[in-house]
């Protein structure tokens, strides 16, 4: 029986090594940011402050969830955001809710205002979301 000499038992400890660093940088990507993640897509729920922040990553899906102002007598008047950074891909109501639903396309800073206004009156922000892209 022959003995494995080390210059092979270290190529295979190399490969070995090789294989498990692909496959926790592959991993890294889904998971969450704070854990050394690349960060996933985002459901923020606006109700309650105004203001809000949050960091994505490129190519990442960002959902504005609030309640729908035109309960009480106002009228949506869209969302205002630099569409070099951001595309919105739809919008929904229902259930007494808004949902906005972006892309997050190139790295930089975009702020989105939701905004609305009732019958006569100019638009006001509703809701104020700066969205920093890596």
């Amino acid at each position: 029986m022959k003995i494995p000499t080390p210059r092979l038992f270290l190529w295979l400890l190399l490969w070995l090594l090789l294989g498990f660093s692909l496959l926790l940088l592959g991993g890294c990507s889904t998971m969450p940011r704070m854990l050394g993640g690349a960060g996933g897509d985002v459901n923020l729920n606006l109700d309650g402050e105004q203001k809000h922040e949050i960091t994505l990553a490129r190519g990442r899906s960002l959902v504005l969830d609030m309640r729908d102002p035109t309960g009480k007598g106002y009228t949506l008047a869209g969302a205002a955001f630099n569409t070099d950074h951001i595309r919105l891909e739809g919008l929904e109501q229902m259930d007494g809710r808004v949902r906005y639903q972006f892309t997050t396309l190139r790295s930089g800073d975009s702020d989105i205002q939701i905004k609305i206004h009732k019958a006569g009156q100019r638009a006001e922000v509703f809701k104020f979301v700066t969205v920093k892209v890596d």
